[in-house]
């Protein structure tokens, strides 16, 4: 059983970088449609057993049940990192065989960007997909167990 875990922050402090070019409401509904569009992306691979989203944003709750999410609610926002390891710890004991964690602002993805990278996993225990300026990671792949 294959998870895809997209951990989400709240909207209200989502793109904080583009704080010189975009105003708050403008930063949320962007971040709000990255997400979207990330969800979308998930919820047309057939090799995915089950979407989790974790996070605490209500917004971002409701957007995800649409797309037939299981919500990990966090109780405070403790960061990225923090927000996967509560996952794949939930996938571990639920006998998940593998996990895919990706950002809910992963820009411009399909599906079939999901599908290489989970076929890249037939292959590996471990798939890294680095940003394009390498300072980030864009998608983990793991095989479980640990």
């Amino acid at each position: 059983m294959i998870w895809a875990v997209v951990p989400v922050k709240d909207f209200q402090t989502a793109k904080q970088r583009l704080r010189a070019v975009l105003t708050p409401n403008e930063r949320q509904a962007l971040a709000r449609a990255m997400l979207e569009d990330v969800l979308a992306a998930l919820a047309q691979v057939r090799e995915l057993d089950r979407l989790v989203l974790v996070t605490r944003e209500p917004h971002a709750v409701t957007l995800a049940r649409r797309f037939g999410a299981f919500i990990l609610s966090e109780p405070s926002n403790r960061g990225q990192t923090a927000a996967v390891e509560r996952a794949f710890a939930q996938a571990r004991r639920q006998g998940a065989s593998a996990v895919l964690a990706l950002p809910g602002d992963v820009p411009l993805i399909a599906p079939t960007d999901v599908e290489a990278i989970l076929r890249a996993g037939e292959r590996a225990d471990l798939v890294l997909v680095p940003s394009r300026d390498g300072r980030g990671t864009n998608a983990m792949w793991l095989r479980l167990p640990l």
